[in-house]
């Protein structure tokens, strides 16, 4: 693993033009993912069979210089780290990326350079910055639409810009302090549990953490430490603590919101208990977000857009659009389109096994299993099921692993090949979805013969 990330770093720029371009070594770099994916799986269900605290700061050292190797490094088969370069600089200039587009930005600076005039000192500030990096502000995404990334999220690009304006460098270094946060919280939380620390491997060296994080500089790791100290907060009996915490992980990205119905259903307290820490939460929230809910635009347009149109490398999801288009074909009334049909049903489906998840008081024992559950199923139904969106749940599956969603470290590799050939999209999920069928299969098998040993001894 560490041999990978070296090559990968010293390589990068050479790689950064070829593997987009170049069927060869594009393969060449999936199947390396997907045999270091092998590898992490059978080093995993060993090392939580070991005793001792030598595999655990073994596997401490390995991923620590995994994530320094690629820190200098620029980021291989990613683009969206451009974004939150511009973000960060737009705040350090003291405007708002609520409110302004790049492509609207880019725009402004090509009126400035023709001497044209451009209406609004925010709006011309915004083209001679982005005049200033013209490399940077062709390759963000969907530039036509203002940032969707919450105020926590957006402090960290602009302490990254601060620091080193435009530095997918710095960004990484930021980066490595959030996951040795959560690198600290997890330990505590499984000690807590009375769970091998060694199990801190399904998440240190997870192949798929690593390159998403410190190789392609995706920024979904900076809600994990809150989200962690949340659970941590709760097992212990501090519910509105964890509250205040998960609040802060929602500012950070918008979907450890869905962890709150299970976090007040935590333990056998007092409902004015529970009702505190979702006080606690929506309050904490709504301060956090006041940034971008003040905002002129608040980011409306491009939130609508990402929920309403956006979906790509889906599986479960492409199931339901090919049956609401086939519906949609032949029934009397269907005035909405296939799309929102599929995400209504996705959202009710979620809603069912939410609700199902919390029809009991949950032990706090049980708590992260139903956690990891929770978040593996968002990611299941979801309409973009990007490789570091799987990586929401390796935190918590290190606490509670389910074997069936872990083997998605092997499949999602094969993402970057962006469904061409046409169906490789199903060589990452049917795989998965058959371990999912069989684990749940032997969990009722499992569960009803110690059922009818209970009903024996009795």
């Amino acid at each position: 693993m560490v041999g990978s990330c070296l090559y990968l770093a010293i390589e990068a720029r050479g790689l950064g033009r070829l593997l987009p371009h170049n069927r060869g070594p594009l393969i060449a770099f999936i199947v390396a993912q997907v045999l270091l994916g092998i590898l992490w799986m059978a080093g995993w269900l060993q090392a939580r069979k070991v005793t001792g605290r030598g595999v655990y700061w073994f596997i401490v050292i390995c991923g620590l210089l995994c994530r320094i190797i690629l820190i200098p490094a620029p980021p291989v088969l990613a683009t969206d780290y451009n974004r939150y370069l511009w973000d960060g600089l737009m705040i350090c200039h003291g405007e708002n990326p609520w409110t302004i587009a790049p492509r609207a930005a880019i725009r402004a600076g090509e009126a400035l350079r023709r001497g044209h005039t451009v209406a609004g000192a925010a709006l011309r500030k915004a083209g001679r910055l982005a005049n200033k990096y013209p490399a940077v502000m062709r390759r963000i995404n969907h530039s036509k639409f203002p940032t969707i990334y919450p105020p926590a999220a957006e402090a960290v690009f602009a302490l990254s810009a601060w620091t080193m304006p435009m530095s997918s460098g710095s960004l990484k270094f930021f980066y490595l302090g959030a996951d040795c946060i959560t690198l600290v919280l997890l330990t505590a939380l499984l000690v807590e549990l009375k769970s091998s620390i060694n199990l801190i491997m399904v998440y240190w060296l997870n192949p798929i953490v690593v390159n998403s994080f410190f190789n392609q500089a995706h920024m979904d790791l900076l809600a994990f430490p809150f989200i962690i100290l949340a659970v941590l907060l709760a097992v212990r009996g501090s519910l509105v603590k964890g509250g205040i915490s998960l609040a802060l992980a929602a500012a950070a990205k918008f979907w450890p919101l869905v962890l709150l119905p299970l976090l007040m259903r935590c333990g056998e307290g007092r409902p004015w208990s529970r009702l505190k820490a979702g006080i606690a939460f929506a309050g904490v929230l709504a301060l956090a977000l006041a940034p971008m809910l003040l905002s002129r635009a608040m980011g409306a347009d491009s939130l609508l857009a990402y929920g309403r149109y956006w979906h790509d490398n889906d599986g479960f999801f492409r199931v339901e659009q090919w049956f609401w288009r086939a519906v949609c074909g032949w029934h009397p009334w269907h005035g909405l389109p296939a799309g929102l049909w599929a995400r209504i049903t996705t959202g009710a489906l979620f809603i069912f096994l939410l609700g199902w998840l919390i029809r009991r008081p949950i032990h706090r024992s049980d708590l992260t299993r139903k956690m990891a559950i929770c978040i593996a199923t968002v990611f299941i139904l979801s309409p973009t099921e990007f490789p570091w969106y799987y990586t929401w749940a390796l935190p918590l599956l290190a606490t509670a692993p389910l074997y069936s969603i872990l083997a998605y470290t092997v499949t999602l590799p094969f993402y970057e090949l962006h469904n061409d050939p046409a169906g490789i999209v199903w060589l990452q999920h049917l795989p998965v979805f058959g371990l999912i069928i069989l684990e749940w299969w032997y969990y009722v098998k499992h569960r009803r013969k110690n059922a009818v040993k209970a009903g024996d001894q009795v």
